[in-house]
């Protein structure tokens, strides 16, 4: 059996489109495209640093494990993607103030309204299951085929979300369990009862054993990885845990923590634009954007909450002072109004213990 299924949480509201303008396809919330389209930019993300940032080297092993982009339309290439949820379907509604840049009339506002999913109903979380089948011709072809393609997975939700602003916190699906095939334990997984410190640990350990696991699978399929090399990227890339950051548990709605860093976007690009476009991705040539914030439910003294987890994939030089005073603005927009400055106690690295 080749096939496993991650139990996903909706941590805060996906925006994803449908067959319609401006609607949502009601019946296929995990649909096949965006999923894949996840999963290609993490497979990126994972094996870029092992293959010297170099693009055809790194086009060619996400090829060689997820089958060319040209498949992926036709739902062929080596794996099939399937919302199997047995239970209802997740409530659809508007969003009249989906966070953007670039409304003149309030900062840190979209002009316009927006449908997706609501990530909860009647105060409960909405959940879904996804399964990931695995084609047997590219389980024959590849070594460590199917434990490569479930790390991607994993790493894909559990660092990455999906959809609309999906870098700016819409669109989390967290990782509550995995299932159907063995070794599933080596995954950490993610309930809501988690703390921000026991949150921590577990993305620590899991980036631990995806990024082992990419250089292990690059090597068993002949693809030459060498010492990982540390940023600037063209690409956004996983370049370690010493670039993810963990702000500190809120009660504030998801919606309004991605309001806050939505307007602070929106005030740094308005007083230092040329710095913004080069360095957070909106220049010319377009880049993606070096940050990726998504949400999580935590638990701090029995009260639930919401906090953010950031990765940080530098494009350029980060000594820059601008750039960094930028990053540190959008970093600090997600910490609890009137926190002191960010500093490691309050918006903790990975690598370093929570205080």
């Amino acid at each position: 059996m080749h096939d496993f299924s991650l139990e996903l949480r909706l941590d805060s509201p996906l925006l994803l489109g449908g067959p319609e303008s401006g609607e949502v396809d009601s019946s296929h919330m995990l649909s096949c495209l965006p999923v894949r389209g996840l999963f290609r930019t993490f497979t990126r993300a994972l094996v870029g640093p092992f293959l010297d940032q170099n693009w055809s080297r790194i086009r060619d092993a996400e090829n060689r494990l997820l089958g060319s982009p040209a498949s992926d339309a036709g739902g062929a290439g080596t794996y099939r993607v399937q919302d199997s949820t047995e239970d209802e379907l997740t409530p659809i509604r508007s969003f009249p103030n989906v966070p953007g840049r670039n409304n003149p009339d309030v900062p840190g506002m979209y002009k316009g309204v927006r449908k997706g999913y609501d990530h909860a109903s009647g105060g409960s979380p909405q959940r879904r299951q996804v399964t990931i089948r695995s084609r047997p011709e590219a389980v024959r072809k590849g070594r460590l085929f199917v434990e490569m393609l479930r790390t991607v997975a994993w790493t894909s939700f559990a660092f990455g979300s999906l959809g609309g602003r999906a870098r700016r916190g819409y669109g989390s699906l967290t990782v509550e369990g995995v299932t159907g095939i063995p070794g599933d334990d080596l995954l950490p997984v993610f309930g809501s009862d988690l703390t921000r410190d026991q949150l921590a640990s577990r993305l620590r350990e899991g980036l631990k054993r995806a990024r082992e696991m990419a250089r292990e699978w690059l090597q068993a399929n002949a693809l030459d990885p060498g010492e990982p090399v540390g940023p600037p990227a063209t690409l956004f890339q996983l370049f370690g845990d010493q670039f993810v950051f963990v702000g500190q548990q809120q009660q504030l709605s998801s919606e309004q923590l991605m309001t806050h860093l939505m307007s602070a976007a929106s005030h740094q690009k308005h007083h230092n634009d040329s710095i913004y476009k080069q360095f957070i991705g909106s220049g010319d040539p377009r880049l993606a954007s070096p940050l990726w914030v998504r949400l999580y439910q935590a638990q701090h003294q029995a009260q639930q909450g919401i906090l953010a987890v950031c990765t940080l994939s530098p494009l350029h030089d980060s000594s820059n002072p601008e750039a960094t005073a930028i990053v540190g603005a959008l970093l600090g927009s997600l910490l609890p109004e009137n926190a002191p400055p960010v500093g490691d106690c309050f918006l903790d690295k990975l690598s370093v213990d929570a205080q």
